[in-house]
């Protein structure tokens, strides 16, 4: 996000995210930009993800993600419909009652080296769905 929107200003909006569950799931990024940027956004959105898998997360990164997982996960339990989603999950993986206690030291043991594995592992660029949705005569995405 920090250099797709912030550094070059590609992108209004960009996230991501991993669909888990019991089985290997989806990772989405999804962006919104002018399509004028379309091509350049992808092509740097590519990048970064090459980046991870090469590369360690800085110190920094790896920090604020952590204190931003830990610092928001009670938000995921502030209303009933979500602690009783939650409540499923726990039952559903086998995680046990305690691991509402045990998650901010699981997210806190999280290295460099586990992000990179991960990212090795289930993040390819070369393989990949791409959805472009603009116009198309503006946005000229290369067919690769």
């Amino acid at each position: 996000m920090t250099n797709i929107r912030d550094n070059q200003g590609l992108a209004y909006s960009i996230d991501s995210h991993f669909e888990a569950s019991a089985f290997p799931g989806s990772f989405t990024v999804s962006l919104q930009t002018r399509n004028a940027a379309a091509q350049q956004a992808i092509d740097g959105t590519l990048a970064e993800i090459r980046k991870i898998r090469t590369s360690p997360v800085t110190d920094r990164e790896l920090e604020e993600t952590k204190a931003f997982l830990i610092g928001s996960f009670p938000l995921r339990i502030d209303t009933s419909a979500k602690i009783a989603g939650f409540l499923a999950q726990i039952e559903f993986y086998n995680l046990g009652l305690d691991y509402i206690e045990r998650y901010p030291k699981l997210i806190g043991s999280v290295t460099k080296t586990d992000v990179q594995r991960v990212a090795q592992k289930y993040l390819d660029p070369d393989h990949l769905a791409l959805v472009v949705v603009a116009k198309q005569d503006e946005a000229k995405i290369r067919q690769n």
